[in-house]
């Protein structure tokens, strides 16, 4: 499937939570009442206010969401 950042632009924004891999690792981004959160799966999140906020501030590995997006695999979205 080829999922760009835009796309997962416009998903966040009408609210859907996305599970993706990233080097042998399973990650979501996902939001509750506390906020949007994005993860590798059991373990510690990140936490933001808005899906704005972690589109422009989310890393993995130091490295920003949109430098690595083009090698992630989005597995499922909700």
């Amino acid at each position: 499937m080829n999922y760009t950042f835009d796309d997962l632009k416009r998903d966040l924004e009408t609210g859907h939570e996305i599970h993706f891999r990233y080097m042998d690792k399973d990650y979501s981004i996902s939001h509750s009442q506390n906020g949007w959160h994005l993860c590798e799966f059991h373990k510690d999140d990140q936490t933001f206010e808005t899906h704005s906020d972690l589109l422009k501030n989310g890393t993995i590995n130091g490295k920003h969401l949109s430098k690595i997006w083009e090698t992630v695999k989005v597995t499922t979205i909700f």
